[in-house]
């Protein structure tokens, strides 16, 4: 009997032991973790009414590769009425380090138009990776803000349907103060906005041109190609061909030219002819009246 309390004392002690061993060790974790509140922001466009589905969000490390931020399929609507999707906010726990890349992942895009009928907005890619630093730091808060200007972001196509080119404004802070969902203060660390250009990158402080046209085959698009200049030994061949093709016109006048003047000379001689047979005349009657 005596034997069995030690033993059910042991083991007390053991869960006790065990217990505060996690208790310091879920302290120190979290001593060394920071909470990133992550925003995503899209504006109204120009015309019509649009969703986007957002499948992940990540963040990159040098040492520890990809973090998995968010994966659930997420929606924002450009609807004014529709405020609960106006925006995603995130507030997530990571470990104090600093990350140097933001990667979101893109399902779909909807267009509504005004008739009700949707259709699915074409994408040069589904994956938007920006590069900038964001620094988590111990036992406070960091922000990372993204606005999509989706009027910016959508490009004609050889139809009716556009296609998104998306322009995006990052802003990166730390040590931010958070009231509810909103947040303000901190330091800055990156605010730059970032274009994707023709095959699909993002690129910091560029804008694709807003007359770019796109053709899509088989839904999927591609920039409009354009006539290609031509090289100096190209351009040099096609005048000789135009000069070979215009070659016959001018001999032809050149030959009209030549008949014309053979023309005259005939009469100038047929002149000279008939003043000649007058003088002629004239002589022989002079004679004549000699006699």
């Amino acid at each position: 009997m005596q034997r069995s309390r030690y033993i059910y004392v042991a083991l007390i002690a053991c869960v006790v032991v065990l217990a505060v061993s996690v208790l310091f060790l879920l302290q120190s974790t979290r001593a060394d973790r920071g909470t990133l509140i992550t925003r995503i922001t899209i504006t109204e466009p120009a015309d019509d009414h649009y969703t986007i589905t957002v499948s992940s969000i990540e963040l990159w490390n040098a040492e520890r590769g990809w973090r998995t931020i968010d994966q659930r399929a997420r929606v924002l609507s450009t609807q004014l009425e529709d405020t609960a999707r106006s925006f995603i906010h995130l507030e997530t726990p990571l470990p104090a380090r600093t990350y140097d890349r933001i990667r979101v992942g893109i399902d779909r895009i909807d267009r509504v138009r005004e008739e009700h009928e949707t259709e699915v907005v074409p994408m040069l890619v589904d994956t938007i990776t920006l590069t900038a630093p964001i620094r988590i730091e111990r036992r406070s808060s960091q922000a990372l803000l993204l606005t999509l200007p989706l009027a910016d972001s959508l490009y004609a196509t050889n139809t009716r349907t556009k296609v998104f080119v998306p322009r995006i404004h990052l802003e990166s802070r730390s040590g931010v103060s958070v009231s509810g969902d909103q947040f303000s203060g901190g330091n800055i660390h990156a605010n730059a906005t970032f274009g994707m250009s023709a095959d699909g990158s993002m690129r910091m402080n560029y804008r694709l041109p807003k007359d770019t046209t796109f053709t899509l085959e088989h839904g999927r698009p591609s920039v409009t190609s354009l006539p290609t200049p031509l090289s100096p030994v190209e351009r040099l061949e096609l005048e000789i061909a135009e000069e070979a093709q215009s070659t016959p016109e001018l001999l032809n006048a050149q030959e009209v030219e030549e008949q014309e003047d053979i023309e005259i000379d005939g009469a100038e001689d047929l002149q000279g002819q008939e003043d000649a047979e007058r003088e002629d005349v004239d002589t022989e009657r002079e004679q004549s009246g000699t006699l």
